[in-house]
């Protein structure tokens, strides 16, 4: 029971770092759609999880709430990328951005707060 108490709070976080795993796959490893499809159904997260991740946390810090908002900002850049067209680097340079923005959130929330589950 711990268990699934510490995943649902570390979730955003969980998130973040696969994102960011996934995006620096793409950009520095592969440039081929098939791995970033495979990364992408692997390490899952959308509009809908941000949304119930932030209204699950409205009594939480704003370095938590931070975070949710970065990973709602690359998904809505990601929309933003398949209808719009707009260069690679720049989808790439602000996803990383706002991926580092929400690492950043998490490593002030590890060292503020002390998360206890009882």
């Amino acid at each position: 029971m711990k268990t699934l108490k510490l995943l649902r709070i570390y979730a955003p976080f969980i998130l973040t770092f696969a994102t960011l795993i996934n995006v620096i796959g793409i950009w520095f490893i592969m440039q081929e759609p098939s791995f970033s499809l495979c990364l992408s159904g692997l390490f899952g997260g959308s509009i809908f999880l941000d949304i119930y991740m932030y209204l699950c946390s409205m009594k939480m810090c704003f370095y938590y709430k931070m975070n949710i908002l970065c990973l709602f900002l690359t998904h809505l850049t990601n929309i933003l990328y398949d209808y719009f067209l707009f260069d690679d680097t720049i989808y790439l340079t602000t996803i990383i951005i706002l991926l580092m923005i929400g690492t950043l959130c998490f490593i002030i929330f590890k060292r503020k707060y002390i998360v206890k589950i009882q």
